[in-house]
């Protein structure tokens, strides 16, 4: 699934199934401008400028009827020097 930026139009995550269960990757677009929301070291929300609002813990996940528990920021190794950035976000059926 595809979350849109409400301002171009154009694809600003993709989301996809996890590889552990109850659990999706949130994976922001190259192009797409993001803001990761922190309380210490904890990321509370992802702001992704799209138009359903920000992805928050505690808040069903935009799109499905669960609620989301965690977000964590994992980069892969993809050979890179910067690897690839997705974030993993747990979820539980509301």
């Amino acid at each position: 699934m595809q979350y849109i930026n409400k301002n171009t139009g154009e694809c600003a995550a993709n989301l996809n199934y996890g590889t552990h269960p109850g659990t999706w990757e949130i994976r922001p677009h190259y192009s797409n401008r993001y803001r990761v929301l922190k309380k210490g070291n904890t990321i509370e929300a992802l702001d992704l400028n799209v138009s359903t609002g920000m992805i928050e813990v505690g808040k069903p996940l935009p799109g499905y009827n669960k609620v989301i528990e965690s977000i964590e920021h994992v980069v892969e190794d993809d050979g890179t020097d910067e690897g690839r950035e997705f974030f993993e976000v747990t979820c539980y059926v509301k």
